[in-house]
């Protein structure tokens, strides 16, 4: 189920479990950068397509795993669960008891990483948030993960066990600590991951206030995207003149292989009103 506004808020002074794979660098395209950008700035509180799908199916997951497992009770969405530490929190998709046992649903866009049901055989990001949400529960040995998988364009339930591993556990604590108190606590981004421009485009700004850049950084910046322009003036000159050559026919052969023109129709759509910040350059005179 979707978390709460409260504990929305509370996610921000804690290191949550689904934050663990991000700072571990299993998460493509979000890594620890944004993680730190989460917890130190104000980010406009925006779903995506996979958030939302998950929210709708979490439900379902947990009926599917309670008639697996079976359990005397299923606790579903129990209070913020805090490490001894105080940094690392977790927010649990349900408790089960007799056996005991917590429940982290999962609904990926495709399940190449999921392996035969029964087993633990689950990507390495649901290994560690999993040991991350242990380490908030010391007295649960183990986590079911029911999945709902896209196969061969149907879908089917698969339920998987992870076993509790206290040396993974200690290590996820070392790990999240660590980051707490070097980065979001001294207020110092990590090196060489910075955050995903989705991250950063949801960082609420203050009208008004200024700061000064590092030359260094900017030009960094602008040489970049003068040699993306110049990359792509070359390469619709080039295809401009490989679809020259082809005159009017619909397929190019070439040792490298075919050119293929394709048509391709849009449905007319109207774009929902929306507010974001654009970034642009603005040089001086």
């Amino acid at each position: 189920m979707p978390i709460t506004e409260a504990q929305r808020i509370e996610r921000r002074n804690h290191i949550g479990s689904s934050d663990v794979p991000c700072i571990l660098g299993l998460i493509e395209g979000r890594g620890p950068g944004d993680i730190y950008a989460s917890k130190v700035f104000e980010l406009d509180d925006k779903t995506n397509k996979a958030m939302e799908r998950g929210n709708r199916l979490e439900p379902v997951l947990i009926e599917y795993a309670k008639d697996e497992i079976k359990p005397t009770t299923c606790e579903v969405s129990p209070e913020t669960m805090i490490h001894p530490g105080g940094i690392l929190a977790v927010n649990l998709d349900a408790m089960f008891h007799g056996p005991n046992g917590i429940v982290e649903a999962k609904s990926p866009g495709y399940g190449l990483e999921y392996g035969e049901a029964g087993t633990d055989e689950v990507p390495l990001a649901v290994i560690a948030q999993t040991h991350a949400q242990f380490a908030c529960v010391p007295e649960i040995e183990i986590a079911w993960v029911p999945v709902l998988i896209p196969v061969y364009g149907r879908v089917q339930f698969r339920l998987f066990e992870v076993r509790r591993s206290e040396k993974l556990v200690d290590h996820i604590v070392k790990v999240v600590e660590n980051f707490y108190h070097m980065h979001i606590e001294a207020r110092v981004p990590p090196e060489d991951s910075p955050p995903s421009l989705e991250t950063i485009r949801r960082i609420s700004r203050r009208e008004g206030t200024s700061v000064d850049l590092e030359t260094a950084m900017v030009r960094e910046w602008r040489d970049a995207a003068e040699a993306r322009k110049a990359a792509e003036k070359r390469d619709d000159a080039a295809k401009a003149t490989v679809l020259m050559a082809m005159g009017d026919a619909v397929i190019g052969h070439s040792d490298l292989g075919d050119v293929v023109c394709s048509q391709v129709s849009k449905k007319e759509y109207t774009v929902k009103a929306t507010q974001y910040w654009m970034t642009r350059f603005k040089g001086k005179k």
